[in-house]
């Protein structure tokens, strides 16, 4: 796990632990970043507790879930092509009690959504490669 320190009012202090249990997350035949990688990602992103947040090919959510752990008075959209995936990522979503700040759909109605969300100030973050 990888802890996420913040610097507050009173000096500095644990904001959120990255990197649940795989365990924990409902499978199924849909690949899901590993534990080791969501935490050095969410980490690297830095997600603050207003930002929103989209993923892309979400899978079974295992991103879009930790997002929406640390993004508390956010919003995150979980973008997903896979019917099954978007099943997961709702029924994972319920399991860590964060559906409330989700939204998951099939891209062409995520699509639709996320221009009806207007949604400004995009921060983008590409953790598995480098723009030259």
């Amino acid at each position: 796990m990888a802890r996420f320190y913040g610097s507050g009012g009173g000096g500095t202090r644990m904001s959120s632990v990255f990197g649940l249990a795989d365990e924990k997350f409902i499978r199924g035949n849909v690949p899901m970043t590993k534990a080791e990688i969501r935490a050095l990602v969410m980490v690297k992103a830095g997600i603050r507790p207003e930002d929103t947040v989209v993923d892309i090919g979400a899978g079974t959510g295992s991103i879009s879930i930790e997002a929406a752990l640390a993004a508390t008075k956010g919003k995150v959209y979980a973008i997903e092509r896979n019917p099954e995936g978007v099943e997961l990522i709702r029924r994972n979503a319920e399991q860590f009690t964060v559906k409330h700040r989700m939204l998951c759909g099939i891209f062409r109605l995520s699509m639709s959504l996320l221009l009806e969300a207007r949604v400004d100030n995009c921060r983008p973050f590409f953790p598995a490669w480098k723009s030259y």
